[in-house]
């Protein structure tokens, strides 16, 4: 090469800004020369530098870490080698949570997407236990944010139509809301929605089943997904009828 090269040159025949290879410069991980007007000069060992930290950055080692590159022994490269392996494979594991959690929400999706497309329907069903669920304890929070679809909301159509926050979970606790069902029992069984200034569509429920109100007990709810739909933002929720 030229005993003098620009780091425009450097730039466009590496295909990395000159800005970067300026901020490699000043954190001291490149040999730079300095000739006339304090131009940086460009030798083999600038290149060699600028190739290793390319190949270092695309193995993901830390900037902190590559400024120690200099001082390291191979000892200390296979250590450094070894961490950012270790590293990579916790974030792969990481990632790999986050993509499952993805597939559950695709797949609670396209249950959304089925049940709009049926009307409710008469079914027998062995519904899980229902605990109670409370914002401010953190483990049922953690339980809640790793899966919202565990949630569950029991509605008292024959009281005062108040609702009571809770968690499907097969593990019975002394803060159970409702018990299991002991065997299966028969539902009505579809999807509602409600917002802040809607109630849940259940006379929709029970007239497009031909059922009545007197007919039902307990009103199960289970959140699948909120969007917006015909203007509004909706909290959809598959739903139990409970029959008598």
């Amino acid at each position: 090469m030229d005993k003098i090269t620009t780091i425009s040159d450097v730039s466009k025949a590496l295909g990395i800004p000159a800005s970067t290879l300026r901020y490699w410069d000043k954190q001291g991980l490149l040999r730079f020369e300095r000739g006339a007007n304090n131009y940086r000069e460009f030798s083999f060992e600038t290149m060699l530098d600028i190739c290793n930290v390319m190949l270092l950055r695309d193995l993901e080692v830390p900037l902190a870490v590559l400024k120690q590159r200099q001082a390291m022994t191979l000892a200390d490269l296979d250590t450094m080698f070894k961490q950012t392996k270790d590293h990579l494979e916790a974030t792969m594991q990481e990632l790999q949570q986050v993509i499952t959690r993805i597939n559950t929400r695709q797949q609670t999706l396209q249950k959304l997407v089925s049940l709009k497309a049926q009307k409710p329907t008469v079914i027998t069903q062995q519904l899980l236990p229902i605990q109670t669920f409370n914002f401010t304890n953190k483990a049922s929070v953690q339980q809640y944010l790793a899966d919202p679809t565990k949630s569950a909301d029991i509605l008292a159509v024959h009281g005062d139509n108040s609702y009571t926050c809770g968690i499907f979970t097969p593990i019975v606790t002394t803060t159970e809301l409702r018990a299991g069902d002991v065997v299966p029992k028969q539902y009505l069984h579809g999807v509602t929605w409600h917002n802040k200034t809607q109630a849940p569509q259940i006379d929709d429920l029970l007239a497009q089943s031909g059922l009545t109100l007197s007919q039902i007990g307990t009103v199960i709810f289970q959140y699948l997904m909120s969007i917006n739909e015909d203007g509004q933002y909706r909290d959809y929720f598959e739903v139990w009828l409970e029959l008598k």
